[in-house]
């Protein structure tokens, strides 16, 4: 989805002409060239209707101005296949200077990705409008002189039955590695020297020690579950409402992605006992458990493989080609041959058999059933693109016929559209919301592919992914800027919390379900797996810094136009390193201002969508402003930002 070009929103939509166009007979030198005045923007709703991805079977209308010499417009209609449909479009308005042009159309009862494109012609001068080469989809494009060199416009349509959790989307997620959270019961702590097939345990006793490095998985700290239920409080009081736990089933390694039983709580987390405490103390909160499914894979060192023969009571599949699991994998030569996850033969791949889906989600006792019986909101799906879309399919069948509200989340780095298309997943870990803020913040550090952005290419970007993905996907979307699998959001950031505090307040006002790692809001550090896996740090908190955490956690809470609101660009200043959008739901009308540089900067953003006179109320920092000839005056200090409300709701 996000394209590796860059083109600023200060270039966009201006009139482009030309001398010598593709079909059309060229102007001779003296003639003046024909000015088509061709304008449309995807990301406002008066150009296209409704915003962003539309439902299968509805309407969508999409408008284009122009000037007063265009005598036809034409909308082409793209399909996936390549087919495309011509529609003309009547005049909407016609002023002195300008017309606008309309057409309205069903879309498909299928769900799919269309395309499109606007022909405008005046006299014998034909142009073609579409979408421009910066790096987001959707907003004001460009002309063009030749159709084989237009950039189409993106229209995602989405299944109409497609729903999502109504929970997810007031939704600030909390992702805990249990092992580094807190030591709730000594009494479970894993045994120094204790030997689980491939690991032997190395027990640290001092619980600020660093992980060890290089990554072994066998290092251990005594986090448990009952140590998440004794932090409920702080966690409830920074105003998490959905906690995401990595993986807590049986397993040998300290991240227990290598499950031995699906349906057994870790004894090193404790028990069935202590997840439905957890369960029952987190519900009185009001907060949700998103627990981890690693269902594209087993441990070698489990009750189904059994390669290190530690389950007397089971006969895995690397034991015996009798054994009930043995059909579960795929041997090339057994036992020491078979398929696994990216070449780790401790990970032997299950296969999309009826026998392992059964197991998985199929049946009333299936693994994804069973937890969400035992209290879990939903899964985290890991690795979940190397599953086929039929397998998921079938597993949101299954599961939301008997949990309707239990998520699914899939973890896939790059664009997930295909899996968000109502089918499949509720959402995705939002890989592709945090590569621009790593591009834009950090200058590119720690992002997949490091390119530095200025402010319009990185609210392009961010505009970009929540113009393609459906919404009820968006709000269910965790909005990640860090993760058990990447450097530190701080680390990142070169430990500027100044730089923290920005990021987090963009996070925090922005479409999506904002996600914290543990141990962020109070200034943990970390590079990437093992180091991003540090130990909360509960006797040295940065105090300030969680208490901004919370402030801006209530601030969204507090505003459904922060959680579910739309959004729209209002400025962004490439030398100032700023910009502002609006968040509006209703009456209600939010002006979020960010000001990256190391300077104090005064905007003047243009608030068309606010009457002159408002005045706005600063919620971050206190104070008021008031709009004056259509404009806000925002003075922000040197990597700072505001978030203003407008009066009369």
């Amino acid at each position: 989805m996000i394209r590796n070009l860059a083109a600023g929103l200060s270039a966009l939509g201006l009139i482009l002409t030309g001398f010598a166009w593709h079909g059309v007979a060229p102007v001779q030198a003296k003639s003046r060239p024909v000015k088509l005045g061709l304008y449309h923007n995807g990301w406002d709703t008066y150009y296209r209707s409704p915003f962003g991805a539309a439902p299968t079977d509805s309407r969508v209308t999409l408008r284009l101005r122009s000037a007063t010499v265009v005598t036809k417009a034409t909308l082409y209609l793209q399909t996936e296949s390549g087919s495309t449909t011509k529609l003309p479009m009547r005049v909407f308005k016609r002023g002195k200077s300008a017309i606008v042009w309309t057409v309205t159309t069903r879309l498909p009862s299928k769900a799919t990705q269309l395309s499109y494109f606007f022909r405008a012609q005046a006299g014998s001068t034909v142009r073609w409008y579409g979408d421009n080469s910066g790096v987001g989809e959707g907003g004001p494009g460009q002309t063009y002189g030749n159709a084989n060199d237009v950039v189409t416009y993106s229209l995602t349509v989405y299944l109409k039955s497609f729903h999502t959790p109504a929970w997810m989307r007031n939704a600030v997620v909390y992702q805990i590695f249990p092992d580094r959270f807190f030591n709730g019961n000594t009494k479970n702590d894993p045994k120094n020297g204790t030997r689980y097939g491939y690991i032997t345990v190395r027990f640290h006793k001092h619980w600020s020690d660093l992980p060890d490095q290089p990554s072994c998985g066998c290092d251990f700290f005594g986090g448990d579950l009952q140590g998440i239920i004794d932090k409920l409080g702080y966690l409830h009081k920074l105003g998490v409402n959905v906690i995401y736990l990595n993986p807590i089933f049986l397993a040998p390694s300290n991240h227990k992605y290598d499950t031995s039983n699906f349906k057994a709580i870790d004894p090193e987390f404790g028990t069935l006992k202590t997840f439905k405490a957890l369960v029952g103390a987190a519900k009185k909160l009001g907060i949700h458990l998103i627990l981890d499914g690693v269902f594209e894979d087993t441990g070698s060192d489990s009750v189904y493989f059994d390669k290190y023969s530690r389950f007397p009571h089971s006969l895995g599949a690397y034991e015996s080609k009798k054994s009930p699991y043995y059909p579960w994998y795929t041997f090339y030569q057994w036992p020491d041959n078979y398929a696994d996850w990216s070449g780790v033969d401790s990970l032997p791949l299950l296969k999309e058999s009826n026998a392992v889906k059964d197991f998985i989600f199929r049946k009333k006792s299936s693994v994804a059933q069973y937890w969400p019986a035992q209290g879990a909101s939903g899964w985290r799906l890991d690795s979940a693109n190397s599953l086929s879309n039929g397998y998921w399919e079938q597993f949101r069948s299954a599961v939301k016929a008997a949990y309707p509200q239990s998520v699914m989340i899939g973890e896939y780095w790059q664009d997930a559209l295909p899996w968000l298309m109502g089918n499949m997943w509720d959402g995705v870990v939002n890989y592709q919301f945090r590569e621009p803020v790593l591009d834009f913040f950090a200058n590119g550090q720690g992002a997949q592919t490091p390119t530095p952005y200025g402010a319009t290419t990185f609210l392009e970007s961010e505009m970009g992914l929540i113009a393609e993905y459906p919404r009820p996907a968006i709000v269910s979307s965790m909005n990640i800027v860090d993760s058990h699998d990447v450097a530190r959001i701080l680390t990142d950031l070169n430990g500027s919390k100044a730089a923290l505090r920005l990021v987090a307040l963009f996070q925090m006002t922005w479409l999506g379900a904002p996600t914290v790692y543990y141990g962020d809001e109070t200034g943990v550090m970390g590079a990437s797996d093992p180091d991003d896996r540090r130990t909360f740090p509960w006797s040295h908190q940065d105090k300030a810094l969680e208490r901004y955490y919370a402030k801006i956690i209530h601030i969204r809470l507090g505003h459904g136009a922060l959680t579910t609101g739309s959004v729209t660009p209002l400025l962004s200043a490439d030398g100032k390193r700023s910009l502002a959008f609006l968040r509006q739901s209703g009456s209600q009308r939010i002006v979020v201002a960010l000001n990256d540089s190391h300077r104090s900067q005064t905007l003047s953003i243009p608030v068309s969508q606010i009457k002159n006179g408002t005045k706005l109320t600063e919620l971050l920092n206190g104070g008021s402003h008031t709009v004056s000839k259509g404009r806000l005056q925002v003075k922000l200090g040197a990597l700072s930002g505001a978030v203003l409300e407008a009066a009369g709701r």
